[in-house]
């Protein structure tokens, strides 16, 4: 039977939006900087150091502060360790008031249409992402036990466990599993580590990382990734 996954994080929805508005209500305009570029540097910055979180070699709070102080650094500004934690606090707030959009609700509605399994796999501290989950009401169209946390397994994405472990869960066939995701090293690596086909959404047009691994497409739009789920399921080339 055939599968797609989604992770949440500017898959399900774009996280630019929590961010800006994050951004607007803390500094109100006070810097001319790009808010995209802001955000991907805070990503490049969250991402360097989410192995070590993961190890419980860096505390949460500590990444926080980190990745907003140096994505603001990177513009020349400088930021103070409370208005780096008052500026995820909001951030944080902002996305429990998170909304699919009205494309990625129908790519949802398509799977649902041709009774396509569908779950989640989601990088983060486990309430984090259920708050996440919560707010976009993904328990509507997903099965609560197909919504996987890393923070409630104990492994993340990229590693081949926590794929192996969703297969045994869902009982899926590797070759017949889609997966979509923005990050690439996380997302798309660990796909197809595990032998599954993989979409790379990426939104805000990522460098791609060197190395041999490819994901099946790289896109920027969801009107794309539209396209090749219907692709996907109707057994046209993926």
């Amino acid at each position: 039977m055939k599968a797609v996954l989604f992770d949440v994080d500017d898959t399900l929805y774009d996280q630019v939006i929590p961010f800006q508005k994050a951004y607007e209500e803390l500094f109100k305009g006070s810097f001319e900087l790009s808010i995209e570029e802001l955000y991907k540097r805070s990503r490049y910055y969250s991402d360097e150091v989410f192995e070590a979180t993961q190890r419980g070699e860096m505390s949460m709070e500590a990444m926080y502060i980190y990745r907003v102080q140096k994505a603001f650094e990177s513009f020349g500004i400088s930021v103070t360790d409370d208005e780096a934690l008052e500026f995820q606090r909001l951030y944080a707030g902002n996305q429990k008031k998170l909304e699919i959009s009205e494309t990625m609700r129908t790519i949802i509605e398509l799977c649902q249409k041709h009774e396509i399994m569908m779950g989640v796999i989601t990088n983060g501290p486990s309430q984090h992402q259920w708050n996440k989950v919560k707010a976009l009401k993904v328990m509507e169209f997903i099965r609560e036990e197909y919504i996987f946390v890393s923070g409630d397994i104990g492994v993340a994405k990229p590693q081949i466990g926590i794929f192996q472990h969703v297969e045994k869960i869902m009982n899926l066939n590797p070759e017949e599993t889609l997966f979509i995701g923005d990050t690439f090293q996380s997302d798309i690596i660990g796909a197809k580590g595990a032998g599954w086909k993989a979409i790379w959404l990426n939104r805000h047009h990522a460098e791609h990382p060197e190395g041999n691994i490819q994901a099946d497409y790289c896109i920027h739009d969801e009107a794309e990734l539209y396209k090749l789920v219907l692709n996907f399921i109707t057994n046209e080339a993926i």
